[in-house]
C-alpha cells in the first residue's frame, strides 16, 4: 500500500444557465489539472500514486465517489490520500456540492455532495476505516468556503468558531489527520478563474491555470527556501496565501481548516527545503511528520519502527511526545504501547553511536516535557543494560553487562557517550549499572573495569541508591575484597548523602565492623560533611535509643562522642577566623534548639558536660581534634559555648538553669567571661550578650544560693569592670527574692550577706553599686526595708550617700504614674515615718526635695504631692515638713523648665484648693503669700488668682491680689 492522489479536473462541465454553456472557464480548469498531474508526478515532490480521472468518469458523481473510494482504501498506515479538485462549486440549502459534467446550475442531479465526498475519503459513515494517516481535500471551486473539515473547525483565519459551519444532517466525527485547502472562504465565495499574469516567469504554464491552481502549483513546482524539508498541509496553506496576497494582481484569501494532527501532517516534499536531495533520482524520505510518528507509536503498530530507527535523535523527541501524550491521557495501554516501541527502537539502534544519541535525545527532552516522564528514561536504561524492572531488587541475567551480555559492549558504549561529549550521561549509564544489578554480583562485575573510577562510581552508585542494609553488605562484601578504595568512597557517600535513619540502618548493618562505625561517625560528624547540627544532633538521639550500640561500661558511648564531636567541630569553625559570619551563624545557632527539640529536658548535653568535666581519658572520635591536655580546658569552654549560643529560649532556659544550679561556679564564671568579652564568645558575641545574659541575670537571681551569687559576683567582678552589664545583674538580684521566692524583693538580710562577700578592698565598688541599685528600686518594698538599706553601708560617708540615695529612691517610687496613686501616698508616709524614728532625717529631707523638684511632675503628682502633705501634716513629728514639702513645691511651680503655664496653674490651684480642707487658714495665708505671692511672673500670679477664683477659693485669689496690690 502507498499513499495516494486524485485529481479531479472537471473541465467542461454543462454548467448550464438559460440553456447556454460556460466554455469560457474550460481552458484554466483543464491545465489546472495538468499541472497537477505533472508536478504530483515528480518522486521529488510527492512518493505515492497519481491518478487523474478521465472523462470519463467525471459524468456522474457515484462514478468519482467509487474511484475515490477506491483510491481510499489502497492507503496504509501512515500513507497520504490527496483529493484535488478543479471545477464548479454551488451552495444548496447550506451544504456544498461539487459540480460533475451532467450537473446543472438549479437542481441538484449531477453534483457531488461535500458530506459524501467526505465519507468516501474517510470511510465513517459507513463503518469503513481508512488507514492513511492524513486524508487531505484541495477544492479549487465557488463556495467551498463553507466547507469544514470532519470533526471540528480549529484555527479558521476567516470567520467564526467552527460550530458555525455544521454540515446539516452530517455528524460530527473527530477523525484525526483530516484537512481541507479552499479558494473561496466563507466572506468570499466565488474566487475568479481569470489567469493570473503575475505567476512565474513570462511563458509558466502557471499563468494559464486557475489563480488558486496557478500559484499552488509554483509553490510545489519550486519549492520554497526554508529548514524544513517537508511542506505540512497548513504550511502549504500559508505559504499560498503569502503568494496570492503579495501579487499584483487581487485575489481572495485562500481558506482552510483541520483536525490538530491534520494540520501539522506532511503532504509534499519541499524541493528546497534542508537535506532534500539535488539529484533528481534520489528517493524521497519517509513523508511522514512527528505527529504521524506519534500517532503511530500510540496505536501499538510496529511495522515501520525500524524505518524510524534510522534517525536516532528524531527518535528521542517523538518517544517523548507520545509518552507525554500518553501521560495526558493516562491511558494506561498507550503507556505500554510507548515503552513497546522504545524497545523495539533499542533494538534496532544497535551501535553504541546510535544509542548515545538516542539517549542524549532523552534526557535533553524529558525535562523540556514535564518530570513526570523520567520512567521513560528509566526504561531505556533497563532495556540498555538488559537489566528487567522487577521493583527494588532487578534480577538480570548472570554477568549480563548489556544487551550483548559482554562487557566489550559496555565499554564501546561508554567510549561513544564520552567521545560524543556526553561525559555525563556516561556516568549515569554507570550509575544506572550499579542501581540495577544484584549486590552480591557487583563485586565480581566490577572487576573487569578497566577504570578504576568506573569502578567507584558503580558501587557508589549502588550502595546509595539501595537500602542502606544492602549498602551495608556490599561494604562488608568489599572488604573481604580489600578494595578500600571503594569502601571509603560509600562510607563518605552514606555519612554525606543518607539520611539520618538510613545511616542508623547501615551502622546497625556492620556494626560488627568497629573500624567501619567510626570511619562513618567520623565522616557524618566532620566539618567538610556538609550534615547541619541538627542532623548531628538527630542521629546522637538515634545511637542512644539503639539497643545494639550499648556496651557494659558506658551505655551510650557512641551517641555521647558523637554530640561531643559535633559540638567540638561547631565550637573550632564558630572561632575560625576565616569563616564567613552569616553563614557560620546559621549552622551554628541550631544545637541547643536542636537539642531541645529531640530532648525537652536537655539531659543528654547536661550529662555529656558533666561527664566530659571529670573522665580522664579522650575518646576515639576525638583524637583528630585535640590533644589530652586540650581536652578539659576545651569541653569547659564548650561548656560555656554552648549555654550562650541558643537561640530558642526554652533551650536557652534549660541550659542557664542548669549551669547555675549544677555546674561548680568557676564553670559559670567561664560563661560569664564569654558573655562579657565578643572575642571569647565567638562571632555571635554581642547577640550572646543580649537575650542570653538577660536570661541568665534572671536565672541567677531566681536559683542561685545567696552563697553562690556572692562567688560569682566576686569573679565576675574579677575579670570585667562595672558596666551597664554588671547594673543589670546587681538589678536581677535586687529585684528577685532568689529561690522559693521569685517575683518578690530580696530580702536585706540576704543582700546584707552578699555584701558581705564582696567586703573586700577589690570588691567594695561592686558592693557600694549592690546597694545603690537596692535604694534606686524600692517602690513596692516595706516601709521598714528602707533604713534597713541604709544602714548596709560599709562607712559614715557611705551612710549619708545612702539616705541621699533613699529619699531620691522614696520620691521617685511616689510619684511613679504606673502605681496606684493611694497605694504610693501611703507608702510615702510610712516611709517617712519609718525615716524619721530611725534618725534618718537626712533621708527625710531628701526625700521631700525629690518630691519638690521643679519640672518632675504633672497634675496627677501634683495631687499626690498634696497627699502625702495632708497625711504627714496629720503626724505631730512630721507637721513642719509637710509645710515644707509645699512651699518648696509651690516655689519650684515656676521654675520647672518647659512647662506651659496654664499647666503651672492648674497645678498650683490644685495644691492650693487641696490643703484647704486640713491646713489652718492662717498658714494657708502664709503659704500662698510666701510662694505664689512672690513669683516674679506677675502675670502668672494674676492667672493663678482668677484661676482660684474659678473654682470658688476667693480667699485664696485675694491673698495674691493683696501681695500685687502692694507692690
Amino acid at each position: 500500500m502507498t499513499s495516494q492522489a486524485v485529481i479531479v479536473a472537471v473541465r467542461d462541465s454543462t454548467v448550464l444557465e438559460d440553456g447556454a454553456s460556460k466554455p469560457d472557464d474550460s481552458v484554466p480548469i483543464r491545465i489546472s489539472g495538468d499541472l497537477y498531474e505533472e508536478v504530483l508526478s515528480d518522486p521529488k515532490i510527492w512518493d505515492g500514486n497519481v491518478t487523474r480521472l478521465p472523462d470519463g468518469d467525471l459524468d456522474n458523481p457515484q462514478a468519482v465517489l467509487d474511484r475515490i473510494r477506491q483510491a481510499a482504501n489502497l492507503t496504509g498506515s501512515g500513507e497520504r490520500l490527496l483529493v484535488i479538485y478543479v471545477g464548479h462549486g454551488q451552495n444548496f440549502s447550506g451544504e456544498v456540492f461539487l459540480a460533475t459534467r451532467s450537473a446543472h446550475i438549479n437542481r441538484r442531479e449531477g453534483w457531488i455532495s461535500i458530506n459524501a465526498l467526505y465519507d468516501a475519503m474517510t470511510g465513517q459513515l459507513e463503518n469503513r476505516q481508512v488507514a492513511a494517516g492524513l486524508k487531505m481535500l484541495i477544492a479549487d471551486a465557488c463556495h467551498t468556503g463553507a466547507i469544514r473539515t470532519l470533526g471540528a473547525g480549529t484555527d479558521h483565519v476567516e470567520t467564526t468558531p467552527a460550530d458555525d459551519f455544521a454540515l446539516p444532517g452530517f455528524p460530527k466525527i473527530t477523525e484525526p489527520g483530516t484537512f481541507v485547502l479552499t479558494s473561496a472562504n466563507r466572506k468570499q465565495p466565488n474566487p475568479k478563474f481569470t489567469p493570473c499574469d503575475y505567476i512565474g516567469d513570462p511563458g509558466d504554464p502557471a499563468r494559464m491555470a486557475t489563480p488558486f491552481s496557478g500559484h499552488m502549483v509554483k509553490i510545489i513546482r519550486d519549492g520554497l527556501a526554508a529548514e524544513e524539508p517537508y511542506f505540512t498541509a497548513v504550511g502549504l496553506h500559508d505559504a499560498l496565501r503569502e503568494a496570492m496576497r503579495t501579487c499584483p494582481t487581487a485575489h481572495i484569501d485562500p481558506d482552510h481548516d483541520g483536525t490538530p494532527s491534520g494540520r501539522t501532517s506532511v503532504v509534499l516534499r519541499n524541493r528546497k527545503g534542508r537535506d532534500t536531495p539535488a539529484d533528481a533520482g534520489s528517493a524521497p524520505a519517509p513523508l511522514t511528520t512527528r505527529e504521524w510518528w506519534v500517532e503511530h507509536v500510540l496505536s501499538g503498530a510496529a511495522g515501520k519502527l525500524p524505518e524510524l530507527a534510522r534517525q536516532p535523535a528524531d527518535c528521542a523527541t517523538i518517544m517523548v511526545d507520545a509518552a507525554r501524550r500518553s501521560a495526558d491521557s493516562q491511558d494506561g495501554a498507550q503507556q505500554q504501547n510507548v515503552l513497546t516501541a522504545q524497545r523495539i527502537l533499542l533494538d534496532q539502534l544497535a551501535a553504541p553511536a546510535s544509542v548515545t544519541s538516542y539517549l542524549t535525545g532523552l534526557k535533553r527532552k524529558v525535562p523540556d516535557q514535564g518530570h513526570d516522564l523520567w520512567w521513560l528514561v528509566d526504561d531505556a536504561f533497563h532495556n540498555i543494560l538488559d537489566v528487567p524492572v522487577r521493583g527494588d531488587q532487578p534480577v538480570p541475567p548472570a554477568g549480563a553487562f548489556q544487551r550483548a551480555g559482554e562487557a566489550a559492549d559496555f565499554a564501546a558504549l561508554l567510549q561513544a557517550l564520552r567521545s560524543g561529549g556526553e561525559g555525563a550521561l556516561a556516568v549515569e549509564v554507570l550509575h544506572m549499572f550499579g542501581m540495577m544489578h544484584k549486590v552480591d554480583q557487583l563485586p565480581q562485575l566490577v572487576r573487569t573495569f578497566s577504570t578504576p573510577l568506573d569502578r567507584v562510581l558503580v558501587l557508589t552508585a549502588a550502595a546509595l541508591n539501595r537500602k542502606p542494609q544492602d549498602a551495608a553488605r556490599l561494604v562488608i562484601l568489599l572488604g573481604r575484597e580489600n578494595d578500600g578504595e571503594a569502601i571509603a568512597s560509600i562510607v563518605h557517600d552514606v555519612a554525606c548523602q543518607r539520611t539520618v535513619p538510613d545511616v542508623m540502618t547501615f551502622l546497625r548493618g556492620v556494626r560488627e565492623h568497629p573500624e567501619i562505625v567510626r570511619s562513618v561517625l567520623t565522616m557524618f560528624t566532620g566539618e567538610s560533611s556538609g550534615r547541619s547540627d541538627f542532623d548531628k544532633v538527630q542521629l546522637c538521639s538515634a545511637l542512644r535509643a539503639d539497643v545494639h550500640f550499648r556496651s557494659q561500661e558506658r551505655e551510650h558511648e557512641y551517641a555521647h562522642q558523637v554530640l561531643g564531636r559535633a559540638l567540638h567541630v561547631a565550637y573550632r569553625r564558630d572561632h575560625r577566623s576565616d569563616a564567613p559570619r552569616d553563614v557560620e551563624r546559621a549552622r551554628l545557632d541550631d544545637i541547643p534548639a536542636a537539642l531541645h527539640h529531640v530532648d525537652r529536658d536537655l539531659e543528654t548535653l547536661r550529662t555529656w558536660i558533666l561527664t566530659e568535666l571529670n573522665r580522664n581519658d579522650t575518646p576515639d572520635l576525638y583524637a583528630d581534634i585535640y590533644a589530652e591536655d586540650q581536652r578539659r580546658t576545651t569541653v569547659d569552654e564548650i561548656a560555656a559555648w554552648a549555654v550562650t549560643h541558643s537561640p530558642n529560649r526554652a533551650a536557652a532556659d534549660e541550659l542557664i538553669h542548669f549551669a547555675v544550679k549544677d555546674l561548680p561556679a568557676q564553670h559559670v564564671g567561664v560563661i560569664c567571661e564569654q558573655l562579657a568579652d565578643p572575642g571569647k564568645a565567638g562571632k555571635r558575641g554581642g547577640a550572646a550578650g543580649g537575650g542570653q545574659f538577660h536570661m541568665l541575670r534572671r536565672a541567677f537571681a531566681a536559683h542561685a544560693t545567696t552563697d553562690k551569687i556572692g562567688d560569682l559576683l566576686r569573679q565576675l567582678d574579677e575579670f570585667s569592670p562595672l558596666n551597664d552589664e554588671s547594673d543589670a545583674l546587681l538589678t536581677e538580684i535586687v529585684l528577685n527574692g532568689g529561690p522559693g521566692n521569685e517575683g518578690a524583693f530580696r530580702p536585706v538580710a540576704s543582700l546584707g550577706t552578699i555584701c558581705e562577700k564582696l567586703s573586700g578592698s577589690r570588691n567594695q565598688a561592686l558592693a557600694s553599686a549592690l546597694r545603690r541599685i537596692a535604694l534606686g528600686r524600692l517602690g513596692g518594698r516595706p516601709a521598714r526595708d528602707v533604713p534597713a538599706l541604709v544602714e548596709l553601708a560599709g562607712s559614715a560617708r557611705e551612710r549619708r550617700r545612702l539616705e541621699r540615695l533613699a529619699g531620691a529612691g522614696v520620691a521617685a517610687a511616689t510619684l511613679d504614674a504606673t502605681a496606684p496613686a493611694a497605694e504610693r501616698t501611703a507608702w510615702c508616709v510610712d516611709v517617712l515615718q519609718t525615716l524619721e524614728r530611725a534618725g534618718l532625717s537626712l533621708a527625710v529631707t531628701f526625700t521631700l526635695r525629690g518630691l519638690s523638684e521643679p519640672g518632675r511632675f504633672d497634675n496627677e503628682a501634683a495631687e499626690r504631692i498634696a497627699a502625702v502633705a495632708q497625711r504627714i501634716g496629720r503626724a505631730p513629728e512630721l507637721e513642719k515638713q509637710a509645710f515644707y514639702l509645699l512651699e518648696r513645691t509651690l516655689e519650684n511651680e515656676q521654675g520647672g523648665r518647659g512647662t506651659q503655664q496654664r499647666d503651672v496653674v492648674t497645678r498650683t490651684v490644685t495644691i492650693i484648693n487641696a490643703v484647704a480642707t486640713w491646713l489652718p487658714r492662717p498658714r494657708r495665708q502664709e503659704l500662698v503669700q510666701a510662694t505664689v505671692g512672690r513669683w516674679s511672673d506677675t502675670h502668672l500670679r494674676y492667672e493663678t488668682a482668677r484661676g482660684l477664683t474659678g473654682i470658688g477659693d476667693v480667699d485664696a485669689a485675694s491673698w495674691i491680689y493683696e501681695v500685687l496690690e502692694r507692690r
